[in-house]
Order: structure tokens, then sequence, then C-alpha cells
């Protein structure tokens, strides 16, 4: 892989052919050209304009858990913030934290505080950051409820910008910030409701056992495919066809949930992908549906 010549400014914050299995749930993913962690948004925002500048290809990676990388990695620069402090603030009834800090911490925090409308985020793995790019929810809500905007840091500008909701285009599993995208959430706003702590972390830690008794453990990336409909969810339509438990290599179709993958190796994205095809090949043969990934497949 050929390596970019990074400023002597940034070499600081950057590592070379960095191994993306190491940064992925899936535990998969080849290295990447260069590996980006500013530390600071000047930071953030100088690697930005170098690379915009240099037309090197980005791609902006949160905790991981819904990304898979194939085994050439990524021909370009890979940002990852640092989680740091949450940084939470308080302000005209809007409660705003880093992108970079855990959804599931805060949901949490919020819980024990009695602030209601992320409770079903509790036990949900990834970044805030990452779950507004993606609309992460479960049935029982979505980050787009309850989020007002985000700040957001681009190439262009030197200093941060706020986007709306309606600016994000917030949709199923997806907003205008997914893909390789031209600017990084870094703190979110959202508004909740004040309401009884007890009741809010007696919610959420119902809704967290529920969903703790039915999904699997392992080293996966959650759930593979989009729902085609709420009357048609994926996983049902992945069992009927007969692919609980089908293998590829290290990679298997989950018993418990067939919406999961779990992979048994590490930087073997190769067999991960093929599952997918496969699963993808056997539904469309079956029910005529042809299954659209939630997660980001980046190659």
């Amino acid at each position: 892989m050929t390596r970019l010549r990074v400023p002597e400014s940034l070499q600081a914050i950057v590592k070379h052919d960095e191994p993306l299995w190491r940064h992925t749930s899936m535990r998969v993913g080849g290295p990447a050209c260069v590996f980006a962690e500013p530390r600071t948004i000047e930071e953030l925002a100088a690697f930005m304009k170098w690379a915009s500048a240099q037309a090197v290809p980005t791609y902006v990676l949160g905790a991981g858990t819904n990304v898979i990388f194939g085994d050439r990695g990524f021909h370009g620069a890979v940002i990852a913030m640092s989680s740091g402090p949450m940084q939470l603030e308080e302000r005209a009834g809007l409660i705003s934290v880093s992108a970079a800090t855990p959804l599931s911490r805060v949901a949490w925090e919020m819980a024990r505080r009695g602030l209601s409308g992320l409770e079903f985020a509790c036990g949900i793995p990834g970044s805030v950051g990452g779950g507004v790019v993606m609309n992460a929810g479960t049935k029982h809500g979505e980050v787009g409820d309850t989020l007002v905007h985000v700040l957001a840091q681009g190439p262009e500008h030197p200093e941060p910008d706020i986007v709306s909701t309606a600016q994000l285009e917030l949709g199923y599993r997806t907003s205008s910030l997914r893909g390789r995208r031209g600017r990084i959430a870094i703190r979110a706003a959202f508004r909740l409701e004040s309401t009884d702590p007890d009741k809010c972390l007696a919610r959420a830690r119902h809704w967290v056992k529920e969903r703790s008794e039915r999904l699997p453990t392992g080293a996966s990336s959650g759930c593979i495919f989009r729902n085609p409909s709420p009357e048609m969810p994926a996983g049902r339509l992945i069992d009927e066809a007969g692919c609980k438990g089908l293998r590829v290599g290290s990679a298997r179709v989950t018993d418990c949930h067939a919406n999961f993958i779990l992979n048994e190796g590490t930087n073997n994205a190769s067999e991960v992908l093929s599952l997918i095809d496969r699963v993808k090949r056997e539904v469309n043969a079956r029910f005529g549906i042809e299954l659209t990934e939630e997660v980001e497949i980046v190659e």
C-alpha cells in the first residue's frame, strides 16, 4: 500500500498501515493507509483540510460497531476521534454531548438523571456520532426522535457549524452524514423529557434485559440487514430461507437471531462478505426480496 505523505505537523496523530480489524467489532479489515486520531477540534480541522487539499479519500470511524472493511483495507485516511470525557452540557433545555462518547453511556446517564428519551439506546454499542449517522434505534425508539442538531466539522471551514435534523435527512438507519462524507459530527444535542429517574431506569433495564435474552454475544456488527418492512423483518426472512447456522469459514449466521453474523476469526472480511452475499441470494431465491445491508461495507 502506497504511503501517503502526511505533514510533520500532523505526524503525532497518525499511524501508517494500521490494521482496521483491531478497530471494528466484527474483527475484520485490512490496513488503513493513514489512521488519524485527532485529540482536539483544531487537530481534526487541520487534518481534514490537508486531506481535502490532497484529495485523499477519508472515512470517519466511530466505535467500529456497524462497519465492515474489506481485506485490502482502506486506501486513504481513516479518522477516529478519541472518546475521552462525555463533555456533557445542559443549556436552554438541551443536552449536548461529545459525538465520540459511547451512546449507551450517555443513555444510562440520562436515565439516572430522570431525562427520558434515550432509554432505548441503553445497551446499544457504538458512539453518539455513529448513532446519529445511522439514526440508530430499536423498536422502542431511534436517535432522530430526540435529536435537535449536531455540531459538525468540515474541511472547508476552520470552525464547526450547526446542522439541523432537517439537514441531516434522517431516515431508517441512515442520514446525510452516512458514507464517505465531507462533515464529521463532533457534538450532538438532544431534547429530553424530565421524568421520574426510577421509572426511567426501570424502563431502560427492562429493554436491555429484553434485548440480551434474544441477541447473541461475540464478534459481530449487530443486525446485518435492514428490515424490508415492520411486518417483514430481515431475521425472519433469513430464518425461513434456511440460513440459520450457515457458515463460510470462520463466519456464521447465528442460531438465536438470523440477522446476526458472528465472526470466530480475525481479519477475514472475505469470509464475512461471502456469507452476506450468500444470505442475500438465498432470501432472494426464496422470497424474491433483495435485502439491503444495514451495516456499512467499505471496500
